[in-house]
């Protein structure tokens, strides 16, 4: 089982970043609105829980830089 932790944060200008991390695996990607993030990161957690293969956190980091 392969836990992952995925962390969705503001970009600097505009939009937000889910960046995730599993046992040697780095996820980053790019999503415009932090709806939209929010929505690919549960969909992501759910395939992962469906297959098994282990559980997703996922934490939501508002603060500006």
């Amino acid at each position: 089982m392969a836990d992952q932790h995925l962390v969705i944060r503001r970009g600097r200008h505009f939009g937000w970043w889910i960046v995730g991390r599993s046992k040697g695996l780095f996820m980053m990607d790019w999503w415009p609105t932090k709806g939209l993030a929010v929505r690919v990161a549960n969909l992501w957690a759910r395939g992962v829980r469906r297959a098994g293969v282990g559980e997703v956190t996922i934490e939501v980091n508002d603060a500006r830089r």
